[in-house]
């Protein structure tokens, strides 16, 4: 069981799905006293209220980070290591910062590397975190309080001992937030965490949006619930996903290379009209995703 904090405020940087969904598991589990979204566009903070994701839509990130308990940054993967920074030099030095970025050696680099450089003493406290939860979906409208339930969450501590042992209790404290959510948590290191995503998560999505592309247009009203249910992540946000792929381009090369030996050897296999080797490589397939349970 995970301890139960009540944080007095918690603010979130950028109220999207992910952020909408923090947000209102925060408050429907009433594990914060008072939620502060942030974002730059009023409409999308009355969106956030109107969803009861927030109780309150600020512009202004540094006000409304200045007397924060935890901050959690949902920004787009290109944002996150600049408004971690910013989020520092304007809040107080007992404070916790965590993201939701779907790579993590970029950023968990960038901040410690930032932070190294800086004379200040008073910077809040960084612990990077993945939340592996979502949907093709966007915006604070699909936000879900059950979002994370009983789903993984990862969490990075920082790479350099002198900076670990000095954030013990803020890595307690983040996975704590984390549990409390519902979420299932795990620790690794920020490229573990890039690899394992590039097999699970990265490659599968250009799978997806490699087969949507290459069906025919003419084709489409004959497509089943196979061919949805493969490509229904392809529907996700095209300019997201650039910045994934391109940010964890190591790691999805590699998997992208044992997915084409995968493929060549069903095309030789097909090639070659051998049943055996067909049945093989497809019986493969099956006893893995079989052993996922569901």
């Amino acid at each position: 069981m995970s301890k139960k904090t009540v944080w007095d405020t918690v603010v979130i940087v950028g109220v999207g799905l992910i952020g909408g969904s923090i947000g209102q598991a925060l408050r429907k589990r009433k594990l914060a006293r008072q939620v502060l979204g942030v974002g730059r566009r009023p409409a999308s903070l009355r969106k956030a209220l109107a969803c009861k994701a927030i109780d309150q839509g600020i512009r202004d990130l540094d006000s409304a980070v200045g007397d924060a308990d935890l901050v959690v940054v949902c920004t787009p993967l290109a944002k996150i290591c600049e408004t971690v920074q910013a989020v520092r030099r304007s809040c107080r030095a007992d404070t916790l910062i965590t993201d939701v970025g779907s790579t993590k050696a970029s950023i968990v680099h960038g901040v410690e590397s930032a932070a190294g450089k800086s004379r200040s003493s008073s910077l809040g406290r960084f612990i990077g975190s993945h939340p592996i939860a979502g949907s093709e979906k966007s915006g604070v409208e699909f936000a879900d309080p059950a979002l994370f339930d009983g789903r993984m969450t990862i969490v990075t501590p920082p790479s350099a001992p002198a900076v670990l042992a000095a954030h013990e209790e803020c890595l307690e404290r983040v996975c704590n937030f984390w549990r409390s959510l519902g979420s299932r948590l795990t620790l690794m290191t920020p490229e573990a965490h890039d690899e394992v995503m590039a097999a699970t998560s990265h490659l599968p999505h250009l799978v997806a949006s490699a087969l949507a592309g290459a069906t025919p247009s003419d084709l489409r009203e004959f497509v089943g619930p196979g061919w949805r249910d493969t490509t229904r992540i392809a529907a996700a946000d095209s300019s997201l996903w650039t910045e994934i792929l391109t940010d964890n381009s190591r790691y999805t090369l590699r998997a992208l290379d044992q997915l084409l030996k995968r493929l060549n050897a069903f095309r030789s296999a097909i090639g070659k009209l051998s049943p055996d080797d067909l049945h093989r490589l497809l019986h493969e397939g099956k006893t893995s995703r079989d052993a996922l349970g569901n």
